[in-house]
């Protein structure tokens, strides 16, 4: 059930963050695109979204997150895969308050507007 969490936890920053940097994620008929397009779109406009370590492929946690509720892996198999992919998501987490605090911080000092 955690995993389910993490999964939707994902999913929500995502479109936070497309939504703060006004990055395109809606289709011509105004649709939103499939989440593997939103995520490579957030992931081109955004390069610090995905920790550094695993942004080769940001969109195989998605991947792993899914195959877990799809009952891809049998219950001993997620738990065993639970710490790693908590990490993952809490380091997309913390990417994102890092990148917040620090354009909180520039425009304290220089007066610029913040994302």
């Amino acid at each position: 059930g955690s995993i389910v969490y993490l999964r939707k936890i994902f999913e929500i920053i995502t479109y936070k963050v497309a939504d703060a940097n006004s990055i395109n994620i809606r289709n011509n008929n105004n649709n939103i695109f499939n989440f593997k397009e939103v995520l490579m779109r957030v992931c081109a406009g955004r390069k610090d979204f995905i920790p550094q370590e695993f942004s080769e492929d940001g969109y195989k946690l998605f991947r792993e997150l899914s195959n877990v509720i799809h009952g891809d892996f049998d219950e001993n198999e997620g738990i065993d895969k639970y710490p790693a992919l908590l990490r993952l998501v809490q380091g997309i987490l913390d990417n994102h308050v890092k990148s917040a605090e620090i354009a909180d911080a520039k425009a304290r000092l220089w007066g610029e507007q913040p994302n």
